[in-house]
């Protein structure tokens, strides 16, 4: 990991590999430009948190190993993946089901 001379707020991965946050694992790309965050793990922070490059490790990038792209129409056979089950519509949250309720 490589801190920019000219910035130093503006960290760069070396080749091959992208910034993950230790705290909550969060990826990030090549590089990043740090600053406050708001949100740990998609919690929001009681009050913002200065960034550091101490927060921050590299990591082989994931994308360059070998990557399935599938649809519903790859057939499974062809790869090394399970079938899993689907589910077709997704759940009511409880503010649609109180709406129906609220309504009957």
């Amino acid at each position: 990991m490589k801190i920019d001379k000219l910035n130093n707020r503006h960290i760069l991965a070396d080749e091959g590999k992208v910034l993950r946050r230790i705290s909550d694992g969060q990826l990030f790309g090549n590089e990043i430009y740090l600053g406050y965050t708001y949100y740990l793990s998609g919690e929001e922070l009681p009050e913002p948190l200065l960034e550091l490059p101490e927060h921050y490790e590299e990591i082989d990038d994931p994308t360059d190993e070998e990557t399935i792209l599938i649809d519903e129409d790859t057939p499974l056979e062809d790869t090394d993946i399970e079938e899993a089950i689907t589910i077709e519509d997704e759940p009511e949250s409880d503010v649609e089901q109180k709406k129906e309720n609220h309504r009957s």
